[in-house]
């Protein structure tokens, strides 16, 4: 499996947030009394560079969130990263585009019920965490206070935002990626 490591200050290695690949970075701090505490790290595949200043990235923007898994279907690896490009802007244009993803990607994963929360529930029935349930109640993807796909709720923020790209990343993970891989194992088998 590929790594998905967020990128990280003074981090020898981690996702590009130019070009999504797992590189090296070669890391230069450039002094001069206009920007004496910038540092560039500049990408082994891409060769593009980040900025940081003050050991936070601030160049490109998207960097801090990381990518898609990469069995994400793409419907809704179109919507993430579509968040991911306006987050720092707008975490509640973010949060809107991610709370349809979640619809999205529970539509795509065939669970029965006739509607999001019954599909959630029924995955945590069939043994799926119940943290996961929690946590789409707590920024109101489901739940009594759930708001619909596309709408903005005044206060969401970075937080909520972060938490929604952690469970389509995690959902995807545990019902995509771990079953193929296991499909994967096993067809490295001997038939006997």
């Amino acid at each position: 499996m590929l790594k998905n490591i967020t990128p990280k200050f003074k981090e020898e290695s981690f996702n590009c947030p130019h070009c999504q690949e797992f590189a090296n970075q070669r890391w230069k701090q450039i002094y001069s009394q206009q920007d004496p505490d910038t540092t560039y790290a500049f990408c082994q595949s891409c060769f593009k560079c980040s900025i940081w200043e003050n050991g936070e990235l601030i160049y490109p923007k998207i960097g801090i969130i990381p990518i898609p898994n990469e069995d994400m279907p793409m419907d809704v690896k179109k919507d993430y990263e579509e968040a991911r490009l306006i987050v720092n802007d707008s975490p509640r244009g973010a949060c809107a585009l991610l709370r349809l993803a979640v619809k999205k990607l529970f539509d795509n994963l065939n669970i029965d019920g006739n509607n999001l929360e019954a599909k959630i529930t029924n995955l945590v029935k069939e043994g799926f965490p119940t943290e996961v349930q929690k946590a789409l109640e707590s920024v109101k993807v489901i739940g009594f206070q759930s708001i619909h796909p596309g709408e903005m709720d005044l206060d969401d923020d970075d937080n909520t935002a972060t938490v929604l790209f952690g469970i389509l990343n995690f959902v995807v993970e545990e019902k995509i990626s771990r079953p193929k891989e296991i499909k994967d194992i096993y067809k490295l088998l001997p038939k006997k």
